[in-house]
């Protein structure tokens, strides 16, 4: 797709085992129903982008899943940054060994409707892993909606560490287990 310029990747309903790859501009990865992306390397990081981009989007009803087995720093689950035009839909986002999505310094950033759950990392552990933040952002014209959040630590929370953000709204927000919205 990015040798094309662009497009949709649909990741059909299968299990598939990943090492980390890099979002291009222009690209949609579409997990269908019954997709799971599992992590190769649970204490890396899955999904990633690098350089300025645009327009991209996670879509569909599958699962990203990290298969976290302790915590680590810095080993973000998915990490879309510096992109205008970001859309992260329908989705479900587990088991991350750090912080299971970070959307920081993006423009035009929309967050709907997602599920994060640990559930698996409860199972493995009889509890939740420390510093595992479900949604990490910030930069400008923000919508982070509909969502279902259960992870181990701060559920969504600002992280302007550079510049600021603005045009911000978070609504309709279920958060299971957490520290809550800062």
């Amino acid at each position: 797709a990015k040798n094309a310029g662009g497009g949709t990747v649909v990741v059909p309903a299968v299990t598939y085992l990943s090492n980390q790859f890099a979002l291009s501009s222009n690209i949609n990865l579409h997990l269908n129903s019954g997709a799971i992306i599992r992590n190769n390397a649970p204490t890396s990081s899955l999904i990633t982008t690098s350089g300025t981009l645009h327009d991209i989007e996670i879509t569909g009803s599958g699962i990203i899943d990290g298969r976290a087995t302790g915590t680590t720093s810095g080993s973000n689950l998915v990490s879309l940054r510096n992109i205008t035009n970001v859309l992260v839909q329908g989705v479900t986002i587990e088991n991350s060994s750090h912080l299971h999505l970070v959307v920081q310094e993006d423009t035009n950033l929309t967050v709907d409707n997602i599920n994060i759950n640990d559930d698996y990392t409860v199972s493995q552990h009889g509890g939740y892993l420390g510093n595992t933040d479900a949604i990490d952002f910030f930069g400008s014209h923000i919508l982070i909606e509909n969502s279902n959040i259960n992870a181990g630590d701060d559920a969504i929370i600002a992280k302007p560490q550079t510049t600021f953000f603005s045009a911000l709204t978070v609504t309709n927000q279920v958060i299971t287990t957490g520290n809550g919205t800062t």
